[in-house]
């Protein structure tokens, strides 16, 4: 009979590793993503709703408390508008947390708006430096070009309006951004899913975008829709936009990264 470890405590918690995924999912995780039917855009918009309706007053509480600390931070010159960057994949792995609560038969609660800064933190506010550093790239990319082309046209006194390449300039810059949006959008979605680690979140994120870029093309163009709408009277439709938009993305998640039984 083995004697028992004097160093060990029966009655110490199990410990738990916060890099894990808070929920099981329910299907198996597809590497890279799946293509999905155009037709499925406007089932994501309805799952988005219905984990809206499923605690309304708590997703409206979490828009105004968002809200407001996004203003507090934009007061601070510099570090605030930094702090807000990389807080924002931090709150919206807290919600998509609250989204699989929901899914999992719990109640979402106003404390999953921090959620993210209790499991996943590190992962989440890496994601945010490196959209940040992308960002400053693709900036970076762009004065230089900018001044290319300023330099071009002062060397051949032409007219700054008809010059070529200014009008390409505002297309290469879409080009730049679009992969660069495609490789954050899903990435603190997967990283409080499935414990991704920041640059693989957002591989695969961009591996998942770009399977379903007709879809996403709709995608936005339906979003763009709503917002104007839900702009209109005194920005009040955001109240149920954003967490709309929120669990739509979360819905767009599980229709692609998931496999269908």
């Amino acid at each position: 009979m083995s004697s028992p470890d004097l160093h060990s405590n029966p009655y110490a918690a199990t410990q738990v590793s916060l890099q894990q995924p808070m929920y099981d999912q329910d299907s198996d995780y597809v590497e890279g993503g799946q293509g999905v039917a155009l037709g499925e855009v406007f089932g994501w918009f309805g799952e988005g709703f219905n984990y809206f309706k499923a605690a309304p007053g708590k997703w409206m509480l979490v828009v105004i408390i968002w809200g407001i600390l996004s203003v507090m931070l934009g007061i601070v010159p510099f570090l605030g508008a930094l702090a807000g960057e990389l807080a924002r994949p931090v709150f919206l792995g807290g919600l998509v947390i609250g989204c699989m609560a929901i899914d999992h038969g719990d109640s979402f609660e106003v404390d999953h708006l921090f959620e993210g800064f209790k499991r996943n933190f590190g992962s989440l506010v890496l994601v945010g430096l490196l959209l940040l550093a992308g960002l400053i790239a693709v900036f970076m990319v762009i004065g230089v070009g900018t001044a290319i082309v300023g330099v071009s046209i002062f060397s051949a006194k032409s007219s700054l309006a008809l010059h070529p390449a200014l009008w390409l300039l505002p297309f290469a810059a879409l080009l730049l951004f679009i992969p660069l949006g495609m490789a954050y959008y899903f990435a603190p979605v997967l990283v409080v899913t499935q414990g991704l680690q920041p640059f693989e979140a957002m591989k695969e994120s961009f591996r998942g975008c770009a399977k379903n870029i007709l879809p996403f093309l709709l995608f936005g163009v339906v979003a763009v829709v709503l917002m104007v709408l839900a702009t209109l009277p005194l920005f009040l439709g955001w109240l149920v936009f954003f967490p709309l938009i929120i669990g739509a993305q979360y819905a767009a998640y599980k229709s692609i990264y998931l496999r269908q039984d």
